[in-house]
């Protein structure tokens, strides 16, 4: 993508600055350094390549040389009264407020079928095409600033190195079977964003959220986080979101239970065998 077909397709939409790299080693790595600089709400940050992208975790996301989509996004205005009001969800919708923008802009830019695996991922037909990591900066105990980093693998490029992933990986072009527009797809995400961000506190937002849930109503496997508490991995039915957006779960002896992505996470590209009843 060129500087100018970026700035294009940014026409009309309530973006901040944009820094525009070739190469770097992450875009929300540099979009934390360009907060500190004071970068303004809406600064974007996109990258034709990264080195050191990563996911939840510190799990490494490579992105190879024009053939996705990489950026970040800085929000500033709304956090600090939504901070307040609903402390203990806001950043888990600041994620999801990034899975609900790049799902939209596939299921309606393009007609694809995208589901979003808890947290944080988004997968077509149970193989990866996206990812979303928000990241964030506080002041006392008040959400001061977030940046939302995109991936999306967009030609097939982008995903030639299967064994590199944590689980079957896609692309937006394999699925559609044609070229796609980088910087279209860009304008399409963006839209997205900016629409959701405006709902990410109502009804709705965790409403298509449980809509687009991957593996709800059915079983899986739930691995405990290495940084997180010692605890056993857990076979569960998936109920749905809760407000906050932790996972409402069903184990197999029928206890309801909360888990949150702090702590687990669903196996990649693992599902328990069909046929476990609910209790």
């Amino acid at each position: 993508m060129e500087r100018k077909l970026i700035e294009s397709c940014l026409e009309g939409l309530p973006a901040g600055p944009l820094r525009y790299f070739q190469k770097i080693d992450s875009t929300n790595a540099e979009a934390l350094r360009w907060l500190e600089d004071g970068a303004p709400d809406f600064s974007l940050v996109i990258a034709e390549e990264q080195t050191a992208g990563r996911g939840r975790k510190d799990r490494k996301w490579y992105t190879p040389p024009n053939c996705a989509l990489a950026f970040s996004l800085i929000l500033r205005s709304p956090l600090t009264s939504a901070t307040r009001e609903h402390p203990s969800a806001v950043f888990t919708r600041l994620t999801a407020l990034g899975a609900l923008a790049v799902s939209s802009a596939l299921r309606d830019g393009f007609d694809l079928p995208v589901q979003i695996k808890w947290p944080n991922d988004l997968l077509v037909s149970r193989r990866k095409i996206a990812g979303v990591l928000a990241e964030s900066t506080w002041s006392g105990e008040h959400l001061a600033a977030a940046v939302i980093g995109i991936g999306i693998n967009v030609a097939p490029l982008s995903i030639q190195n299967q064994q590199e992933f944590d689980a079957p990986a896609t692309c937006v072009e394999y699925e559609v079977n044609r070229i796609v527009s980088r910087p279209e797809l860009l304008h399409q995400v963006l839209t997205s964003i900016f629409e959701w961000n405006k709902q990410i506190f109502n009804d709705t937002f965790l409403e298509t959220w449980n809509e687009r849930l991957l593996y709800r109503e059915e079983w899986v496997h739930l691995i405990p986080e290495a940084d997180g508490p010692t605890q056993p991995p857990l076979e569960a039915y998936i109920i749905g979101l809760e407000q906050d957006g932790a996972l409402k779960i069903r184990l197999k002896d029928g206890r309801i239970k909360t888990v949150y992505s702090s702590n687990y996470r669903i196996a990649a590209g693992f599902q328990c065998k069909a046929g476990s009843e609910v209790l």
